[in-house]
């Protein structure tokens, strides 16, 4: 045993010495064409990483360690250290982790934090204070076989996985930068990236059947935007973020996204015989009255807030459109109402006679005591309406909002979820599973005018990893890493219960998303005999749960009660 500590630590002195002369300045590390470098967010926690090796790999073109190794990188004051089976070195500022050639066949990447699924790229691991900053250079190809299961479901139409694939090759490419370390994120700032699964076939045959293909534009790659949903009419970039027109994402209505059932959307009912029976109902209910009261008093009446009343709702409609083009994205309701108020009075104080006029909307009751008239009132829907009614879905003012009438109610409804720009990943599916469309037609449906092009890379190459530098004692590879359940210990409280995951193969995981939706952001992935505090059931078969501080939802279908 110390013998075989001697020799570690004399590898790993070697490894420090040699740090130092092949240290490379971030601002010079260039993607190799074909090659896209990742900012992994999710990678550093609090200062440290768990690296798993699961192939051939030489840090710092000096050290190499076994299949299965498992390593340990923290950010301390003076730099980076590295730690090995009981092992501690001060690596510098920066670790290299560069992939070499591996036999076909087998895996050759790493899994950090204890994740099932595999990196298959070079790492570059500094520190950025006390967090850890990690950077992965990856093949376009590999990189869009963890990214394209993530944005679109596995389970979806292959021919709109491929559209997925081509749209998001487009945006990688289209978004290499020269003036940092790294092109895209790998979160949904640009694309959702978490490595490879050997589970998501679908999406996998999805990038091979379409390797190298990308959209031009004048022979130009694109940026291929594109949405969880849309609400039934693409967005334009112009609109979106400001930017310059691009004739290829323009404003166009879409039904397939707005037949999808899936799409998200929210609804509100407004009654047309008014009855303020919910607390919701009775606020709107004092919007309206205000602006009725307002418009009396202009028709000269004098009302006192407690003599009016809402009759029924006659009409209610969305207008004023954000932008002066075709844009649906409405920003007012307008109610037509018919209210009844008693004692009125004209603004002098003096008597009037009320009659039943059709021309002005007056009439008055038997009595002559109460009387009615019909009124409109506008409300803006941002942010007034859709927060009153919970119509909101995104985090900017851009929702679809649209009025059903049905028999006894108008229904608001609000559709949308993310910017809308480019492709519908809701239409797609629609496109593709309902109506039999090929990937060619979905992509050509919202990016209009635009090619199908063959982007050339240089073939990458991988030097060969001689035996001599595999000689480190490591430990016994295993197949796949156990994953690090998030602790459970909240009691709990009345109307809640603990489940455990169990539903899942023990080699998979389940998303933890933010909304009661399978198109909804993954918060976090949750691993077979997790256990989870259950605050409260959601519609459709979803759950809001917790673990550790962290709240999402998850389906009750893939969980089971705990006893």
């Amino acid at each position: 045993m110390r013998q075989y500590l001697r020799k570690l630590r004399v590898a790993m002195t070697a490894f420090v010495v040699a740090a130092l002369f092949f240290h490379v300045p971030a601002s010079s590390e260039r993607a190799e064409p074909g090659t896209v470098r990742i900012l992994l967010s999710w990678a550093a926690v609090q200062g440290r990483m768990d690296v798993g090796v699961y192939g051939r790999y030489l840090i710092n073109d000096t050290l190499s360690f076994q299949q299965g190794s498992k390593l340990k990188v923290e950010a301390r004051p003076g730099g980076l250290w590295l730690y090995y089976e009981g092992a501690a070195v001060n690596a510098g500022d920066r670790i290299y982790l560069k992939r070499m050639s591996s036999d076909e066949g087998q895996e050759n990447g790493l899994r950090l934090n204890d994740s099932l699924n595999l990196l298959e790229g070079d790492l570059i691991i500094t520190a950025s204070g006390e967090n850890l900053r990690a950077v992965l250079h990856i093949g376009v190809e590999d990189y869009l076989k963890g990214l394209v299961p993530y944005e679109m479901s596995d389970s979806f139409p292959l021919e709109a996985l491929k559209a997925q694939a081509v749209a998001a090759r487009s945006y990688a490419l289209s978004g290499l930068r020269q003036d940092r370390d790294y092109d895209l994120t790998d979160d949904s700032n640009d694309q959702v990236y978490k490595g490879f699964n050997a589970e998501h076939r679908q999406a996998h045959r999805a990038v091979d059947d379409t390797r190298g293909l990308v959209l031009t534009w004048k022979e130009q790659l694109i940026n291929a935007y594109y949405t969880a949903s849309n609400g039934g009419q693409t967005e334009s970039a112009r609109h979106a973020w400001g930017m310059d027109e691009q004739p290829y994402l323009n404003v166009h209505d879409d039904p397939y996204d707005a037949e999808n059932p899936e799409s998200l959307t929210k609804s509100f009912a407004i009654p047309k015989t008014w009855q303020a029976d919910t607390e919701v109902l009775r606020k709107l209910e004092e919007r309206l009255l205000g602006e009725a009261k307002n418009q009396l008093e202009k028709r000269g009446f004098q009302v006192e807030p407690d003599e009016l009343r809402i009759g029924e709702v006659l009409a209610v409609t969305a207008e004023n459109p954000k932008f002066d083009e075709d844009s649906r994205v409405m920003t007012m309701l307008r109610f037509r109402l018919k209210v009844h108020f008693s004692g009125a009075r004209a603004a002098e104080e003096e008597e009037i006679s009320l009659f039943s006029v059709e021309e002005d909307g007056r009439d008055e009751d038997a009595a002559g005591q109460a009387a009615q008239q019909l009124v409109e009132a506008e409300l803006p829907i941002f942010p007034d309406m859709e927060q009153l009614m919970g119509l909101s879905i995104n985090i900017r003012d851009n929702e679809i909002v649209e009025v059903k009438e049905g028999k006894n109610e108008y229904l608001i409804v609000s559709g949308r979820y993310g910017h809308g720009v480019g492709m519908s990943q809701r239409g797609a599916e629609q496109m593709a599973g309902k109506y039999g469309k090929t990937y060619q037609e979905i992509l050509s449906f919202y990016y209009p005018g635009t090619a199908l092009s063959r982007y050339r890379t240089v073939p990458e190459t991988r030097p060969h990893l001689e035996a001599s530098f595999l000689t480190t004692p490591g430990p016994i590879p295993t197949p796949t890493p156990r994953p690090t359940l998030v602790p459970q210990n909240k009691v709990p409280a009345e109307g809640q219960w603990e489940v455990t995951v169990k539903n899942i193969q023990k080699n998979s995981s389940l998303n933890l998303r933010m909304l009661p939706s399978t198109s909804s952001d993954i918060l976090y992935q949750l691993f077979y005999g997790q256990r989870l505090l259950v605050l409260a059931r959601s519609e459709d078969g979803w759950l809001k749960v917790e673990a550790d501080g962290i709240s999402g939802y998850v389906m009750e279908s893939f969980v089971e009660r705990l006893p």
